[in-house]
């Protein structure tokens, strides 16, 4: 078994002033895991264990968090790194949508050669490609070399870079594969450079683990864009489920739908007439048909007469809800949901009843903001439950407004389920 050092989450305080007008708090990690759900290959996590870089005056950086939510894909790094002695490593802006003032992020070439700077609040940048050392990701999806801190020097991310496994094994390790070691239909390459990249969108293309992206057809010969009718398509309620009807498309073939224009990050699926959806935000929709030919973007228009809202407002505070076929119970504050990450939390409130648990579409939980903050009713301070623990805030008024955390996503506990979190 490894020894690692402990990594108990750095625990933050704060004493709240009453005549602030404040009457809580909002820590929680702001994150981009709103559209990367799913580990891949081309879209990939930290592995479970093997997650620990070392430096030599921070100690262990936790790379595998899951507040972190580290994701690489074939252009770059998102989320957070953990250090118990320096707090949360920023990989990427778009964290916290602080590119416009500050621009930085940890860059891949799509071979696993990185570049660039993370940033964190009490070290300072960190570069990982500087002039004597580097960062890589092999075929293996394991992290080699070095990165560099003016403030706190080198962090090695294998211990096959200093060839210590003998003494200590660690290393930071991702399912994301390197675009050459992957199959041609799922390496983000237009290998036949016929301007169709990987499954399904090449038609030379059988599934994503084919290394051949050659259409056995012939060359790739243009065939005109789908038929599209011309009025709008509407959102709607077909069998209470939110829907896109799509109606009489002529020489389709297949369709992508996303929540923005420029359809980053959205492949190519079989034309369907109508199709269920489990975000009421994707409203951008083309069409392609079988040799190519490809439809402009049209966007759908929510049809208000049906009440598309996800119906937030049928829920009261102190509901609880479930996702169809998920696990989670949560339960609502305002525009909020918390986790209940035990059923024994039901045993502390009378009014708690499993008989109670409402399932929804998936949608409708996605629509509120989940928050993990709580205080005890007249009790001013604030915790973020962490890993079913509590962790007592520090940090003072004005950090957190200028963080632009809330007062409104502080769920107010009874005595008996805060002191449950002590474990």
């Amino acid at each position: 078994m490894k020894n690692f050092k402990s990594k108990t989450i750095y625990i933050f305080t704060i004493a709240l002033i009453l005549a602030s007008g404040f009457f809580g708090l909002n820590i929680a990690i702001k994150s981009n895991i709103t559209n990367k759900a799913f580990a891949s290959t081309t879209d990939g996590m930290i592995d479970l264990t093997d997650k620990y870089a070392w430096s030599e005056n921070l100690g262990w950086i936790n790379f595998g968090t899951t507040e972190g939510n580290v994701h690489i894909t074939d252009s770059e790094l998102t989320g957070y790194a953990w250090s118990e002695n320096a707090g949360w490593i920023s990989l990427n802006c778009s964290n916290n949508s602080s590119c416009a003032t500050v621009d930085h992020k940890i860059a891949n070439d799509g071979a696993g050669n990185l570049s660039g700077y993370a940033w964190s609040e009490n070290t300072g940048w960190i570069n990982f490609n500087p002039s004597v050392g580097g960062v890589s990701i092999n075929s293996s999806g394991e992290f080699l070399g070095y990165a560099w801190g003016e403030n706190i020097g080198w962090i090695v991310f294998n211990c096959a870079t200093t060839s210590s496994c003998a003494t200590v094994d660690y290393k930071v390790k991702t399912d994301w594969r390197s675009q050459v070691s992957r199959p041609q239909c799922n390496n983000s390459l237009d290998d036949d450079g016929d301007g169709l990249t990987d499954y399904p969108n090449d038609l030379g293309c059988s599934s994503l683990t084919d290394d051949d992206e050659t259409n056995s057809g012939g060359s790739f010969v243009y065939s005109p864009p789908p038929i599209v009718p011309s009025q709008s398509f509407q959102i709607i309620m077909i069998n209470d489920q939110l829907t896109i009807d799509f109606g009489n498309v002529e020489n389709v073939y297949q369709m992508a739908i996303s929540t923005t224009p420029d359809f980053e990050y959205i492949s190519w699926e079989p034309y369907q007439e109508a199709i269920v959806l489990s975000d009421a935000n994707k409203r951008y929709i083309k069409f392609r048909s079988q040799s190519g030919g490809v439809s402009e973007v049209y966007e759908a228009e929510t049809d208000s007469e049906d009440k598309i809202d996800l119906e937030i407002n049928n829920f009261s505070n102190g509901s609880l809800i479930r996702a169809i076929n998920g696990f989670k119970v949560y339960i609502i504050n305002n525009n909020y949901i918390r986790h209940i990450p035990d059923g024994k939390i039901f045993d502390f409130y009378g009014h708690l009843n499993w008989n109670a648990i409402q399932e929804v579409d998936f949608s409708i939980v996605n629509s509120y903001q989940e928050s993990s903050l709580i205080r005890a009713d007249n009790d001013y301070k604030v915790y973020k439950i962490i890993d079913k623990k509590k962790h007592w805030l520090n940090i003072t008024v004005k950090e957190f407004v200028d963080l632009g955390y809330s007062w409104d996503d502080v769920y107010i506990t009874n005595k008996e389920e805060l002191k449950w979190y002590e474990g």
